[in-house]
């Protein structure tokens, strides 16, 4: 007999409505995913989630549980997704919900296409660019390195900057797409700091 299990029948809160809480503490660590964060890939996370809620079978709030291990970001852009009953007792349904809000579905032409237009806006962080970024991607069927590849692309053609583009593609035979992004945060809060020190000198 497995002991790391909690038996089937083993008592909730007394007297009380079954909450997220005490799901989560009934369940067995075996499974949990590890928080989301964005640019990771949505769809696998919600396949490691659809694992986890089975393995520990949990049929109640699962709406909950699943907004407990997203970032802010996700949760914020998941958090007003409207759900019906069925939906957060089932996790198949619930994923996909959650996926159309995040990743509406459309072909893997459009989002490439769609990936490539994509711009860095006036005043807009290259943090928050590379998320918009990173969210479009996901809709693409690519091979990992194949998708990296067009990540990279993409993120560097949508740069506003001419001067952080120049920089980033001096060494273009070693740059990856984690390298890139690295680089423009790392310029960008340097010229943020350079002309702060200008407009002080004035």
């Amino acid at each position: 007999m497995d002991d790391t299990k909690p038996p089937k029948d083993m008592p909730l809160s007394t007297g009380k409505i079954q909450t997220v809480t005490d799901q989560m503490s009934r369940i067995s660590i075996i499974g949990k995913p590890r928080q989301f964060v964005y640019g990771d890939n949505f769809h696998q996370f919600c396949d490691r989630f659809t694992e986890y809620v089975t393995i520990n079978e949990l049929k109640k709030n699962l709406d909950m549980i699943f907004l407990s291990l997203v970032d802010n970001r996700t949760h914020a852009s998941l958090k007003s997704v409207e759900l019906d009953d069925d939906d957060k007792a089932d996790a198949a349904k619930l994923c996909d919900a959650f996926k159309n809000a995040i990743n509406p579905v459309v072909s893997n032409a459009n989002a490439l296409a769609k990936l490539y237009n994509l711009k860095q806006k006036s005043h807009e962080s290259i943090d928050d660019y590379n998320y918009r970024l990173g969210i479009i991607a996901q809709n693409l069927n690519f091979s990992p390195s194949d998708l990296t590849s067009h990540k990279l692309e993409a993120f560097i053609q949508g740069l506003r900057n001419i001067a952080i583009k120049i920089e980033i593609v001096r060494d273009r035979k070693n740059l990856t797409y984690d390298k890139a992004v690295s680089s423009a945060k790392s310029l960008e809060a340097f010229f943020i700091e350079d002309n702060k020190n200008n407009s002080d000198d004035t």
